[in-house]
């Protein structure tokens, strides 16, 4: 499990956190900033949620079908990964940038939202 930690201070409630993201199962620095944010503004808010519960279930969610899914690690340590739901540019490029530095294969497919259509 890789060791990504989420730190959040609250100074004016005396909130002061640490999530635990390496469970995750979904990837990329965006779905590890969305958790965070997620997780912590509940901390945040000073609800009654503590983080240590969040930390208990952080690695049993699952990512929502084609987006940054992993859905195989091979023998030679290519990570291959669903994210056919990514239907424009931006969100093409911000999971490919989550797979910077790993060897992987990524599944695109879909249709664009609006306004731009590639073809061959």
């Amino acid at each position: 499990m890789e060791a990504k930690i989420a730190t959040f201070r609250v100074p004016d409630i005396g909130v002061a956190s640490q999530l635990q993201l390496g469970g995750m199962r979904a990837i990329g620095n965006h779905n590890y900033y969305n958790a965070a944010v997620a997780a912590l503004s509940v901390a945040g808010l000073d609800v009654g949620v503590h983080v240590e519960a969040i930390n208990s279930t952080i690695e049993k969610l699952r990512p929502p079908p084609h987006r940054m899914q992993v859905v195989h690690k091979d023998i030679h340590g290519v990570t291959w990964v669903d994210d056919s739901k990514a239907t424009n540019i931006a969100a093409t490029h911000t999971g490919l940038m989550g797979l910077k530095g790993q060897k992987s294969v990524i599944l695109l497919g879909g249709l664009a939202k609006a306004g731009f259509y590639l073809s061959f």
